[in-house]
């Protein structure tokens, strides 16, 4: 059976096939046809789905054929034949197809990856990640496009190839154009035509004219919501949140689904409730850390594998930096992404790193926590088989990092020591934590996670809970206040409560419940030196003064 066939652009005559069994019970090869007459040298025993002409060069994605899971690999084209080089490279989990252009490959999870190192330089999250359905590229506009299902309906977004910004879309939802696009093919001024399907059942072919896309209107910053005593929301889509005490701004991250604004970094000013200045800085900026002496906004790079680093006030950019773990298979080092960054005190060029392939998805697993000196990482990080911290906090002096095994039922309390070649895990306690995901909150060695465990730093003991009674599949989040010693928990079921409780003695010493707001904990932060908070949704910012909360 033919798996994959390519015609030579400029040549029709001339055209590579890549054949198989029926089945998946064997493969046959890959050969390069003149008029018909295969040429002698072919690639025995490599069968792919899908094969594209570069030039003298034949890109092959094997795409889940048997077992070699979405790996593309280079062929030369030869007078004689093909050849097949080595550097094939797994580009992502999954049975998907890329589409090229511009020297890279842009996957149907929106993954990009440059073709002359293998390595991911961007992300385009135009869907789950973890589900491809189709995309095709339009090179006269610089838009790729990409299909997803709403309720089985289709719906497909197109993006700016340049900034990743999403720019219009077509809904198919009131045509009532039931599947899922399983095929996307450009057909140039004419439009798209997609191969639809439900269930993994064929359906029909449907095509889709330019005129049907709407243009998304430029980014509209929400109106100001100056301080008025009371609780205020700026509306704002964004990946992070981090306070500047100094500049006395929030600095909110925002992916490329946000129309005008995306893959940038904004300024929120919390006491005029206005949202300033974006600047636009890469492939969907994820979580970021301030360094002490306000000098760094580092910024995790999630689409790819990046930190950045900017300085401030001007957010213009400083160093960009790989993320790479370790020699872990015969490519080399694998790419990986930041779940947190911790800038050491005294040092502001210097940070440590906690490592997740996809921090997005908390059910991934991190990985080791290693430290950089400017881009130059240090060579000794932690153990990847060991236990593992899934959230960390670093100690005020710089030396010990704090670590909490939020994702196995484990439950370990850790601590890691940092030194000059590295960081080195410390000791490791059992039975410490309470729940998946969590996250820890560090102060002159009291650790306090975001359901309200309560922790010894020196001796990883359990000291108690906050006393809170609450429904279940509630979300929290909490964030700590030092000077008054305050512990400030915000608790999101039916409605969102927001608790005070004493650091010392743990008792609950005030509390506001804001009825109706039902929405996901994803951080509670302190600003206007303690006198308010501002939680977060990430779809938007609740800015709360600690004076309503009452006894």
């Amino acid at each position: 059976m033919v798996a994959a066939i390519a015609v030579r652009p400029g040549s029709p005559g001339t055209v590579a096939v890549s054949f198989g069994f029926q089945g998946s019970t064997g493969n046959a090869g890959t050969a390069i046809f003149d008029d018909g007459v295969m040429r002698p040298e072919y690639v025995p025993h490599f069968t792919v789905r899908q094969l594209i002409f570069d030039g003298d060069n034949l890109w092959a994605n094997s795409a889940d054929w048997g077992g070699a899971s979405a790996a593309i690999f280079k062929v030369s084209v030869r007078p004689d034949g093909l050849r097949l080089e080595n550097g094939g490279r797994a580009v992502s989990a999954g049975d998907h197809r890329v589409n090229y252009h511009g020297g890279r490959f842009y996957s149907d999870t929106g993954q990009i990856v440059d073709a002359a190192n293998f390595k991911q330089v961007g992300w385009i999250p135009g869907r789950d990640w973890r589900f491809a359905l189709g995309s095709a590229i339009d090179p006269v506009a610089n838009r790729i496009y990409f299909a997803n299902a709403r309720e089985f309906y289709q719906v497909i977004f197109a993006y700016d190839i340049a900034t990743e910004r999403v720019v219009s879309y077509f809904d198919g939802t009131p045509y009532r154009q039931r599947g899922e696009v399983t095929r996307l093919v450009a057909c140039g001024p004419a439009g798209f035509a997609a191969i639809t399907g439900l269930f993994e059942v064929s359906g029909p072919v449907v095509f889709y004219s330019p005129k049907v896309f709407k243009a998304y209107s430029p980014f509209t910053r929400p109106a100001p919501v100056p301080e008025n005593g009371e609780v205020r929301v700026i509306a704002l889509s964004h990946n992070a949140l981090i306070y500047d005490d100094v500049a006395r701004k929030f600095y909110a991250t925002l992916g490329g689904n946000v129309p005008g604004a995306g893959s940038s970094v904004v300024e929120v000013d919390p006491y005029s409730g206005s949202v300033g200045r974006d600047v636009w800085i890469g492939s969907v900026p994820g979580i970021t850390a301030i360094s002490d002496d306000r000098q760094y906004l580092y910024v995790a790079m999630w689409g790819s594998y990046q930190i950045k680093r900017l300085r401030l006030p001007s957010l213009s950019e400083d160093m960009t930096f790989d993320l790479l773990r370790g020699s872990v298979d015969t490519y080399g080092p694998y790419q990986t992404n930041a779940e947190e960054i911790m800038p050491l005190p005294g040092n502001s060029r210097s940070i440590a790193v906690l490592f997740n392939g996809y921090p997005w998805a908390r059910e991934q697993l991190s990985a080791e926590i290693a430290v950089y000196d400017d881009d130059v990482r240090r060579p000794t990080t932690t153990d990847y088989y060991q236990p593992l911290a899934g959230s960390v906090e670093l100690s005020a002096d710089g030396t010990t990092i704090y670590g909490l095994n939020n994702q196995d039922t484990g439950s370990h309390f850790l601590t890691y020591t940092i030194g000059p070649a590295g960081v080195y895990r410390d000791q490791s306690y059992y039975g410490v934590g309470a729940a998946f995901f969590d996250d820890l909150h560090c102060v002159d060695g009291k650790c306090f996670t975001d359901v309200g465990v309560i922790i010894d730093a020196l001796t990883g003991t359990r000291l108690g809970v906050l006393p809170y009674e609450g429904e279940y599949g509630a979300s929290f989040a909490v964030v700590l206040d030092p000077e008054r010693r305050l512990v400030y928990q915000a608790v999101s079921g039916r409605n969102l409560d927001v608790y005070a409780y004493d650091m010392q003695t743990h008792q609950r010493v005030a509390a506001l419940s804001l009825p109706g707001i039902s929405v996901n904990a994803a951080g509670l932060y302190l600003w206007d030196d303690g006198r308010q908070l501002a939680f977060s949704t990430g779809n938007e910012i609740y800015l709360i003064p600690t004076a309503l909360l009452r006894p």
